[in-house]
């Protein structure tokens, strides 16, 4: 999820564990966050929480978090992701139950590259069940 909780309660996970990184950087920002969040769980946990999906369609292979909770997420959170083929002109679209929220023009987008999307608590709807990331062609 959004804290890098994996679905065993209290197990948290960063790096080349969740996907194969092109940046120690990365591995290092998710290594942070893994920790502070596992600290954070173990002074109180998060209480109730509620699970909205992301999913990668039309051409995104996976997301890096699977699900987040907006009650608890933080101002923003960082999708990571890989596309399964190269793509031109192209965008790398994110909808919300259906409805487009953002957009993003890409000239070139390849599997050896990751990919990465900011979703901003504010920008997301109250009632949400569903993110999706996907691809789509020819938008320029």
């Amino acid at each position: 999820n959004e804290s890098l909780e994996t679905n065993l309660p209290g197990v948290f996970a960063a790096g080349n564990v969740l996907h194969v990184h092109d940046l120690v950087d990365f591995v290092s920002q998710e290594a942070a966050k893994a920790g502070e969040n596992a600290a954070r769980y173990i002074l109180g946990g998060q209480g109730e929480t509620a699970t909205v999906q992301l999913e990668g369609k039309n051409g995104v292979r996976y997301t890096v978090p699977q699900q987040l909770d907006p009650h608890h997420m933080a101002d923003s959170v960082t999708v990571r992701f890989r596309v399964g083929q190269p793509y031109q002109k192209a965008a790398l679209c994110v909808y919300t139950d259906g409805k487009l929220l953002r957009r993003v023009p890409k000239r070139i987008l390849t599997p050896g590259e990751m990919e990465q999307l900011t979703l901003r608590r504010a920008d997301l709807p109250r009632e949400l069940a569903e993110i999706t990331i996907q691809v789509e062609e020819g938008a320029q």
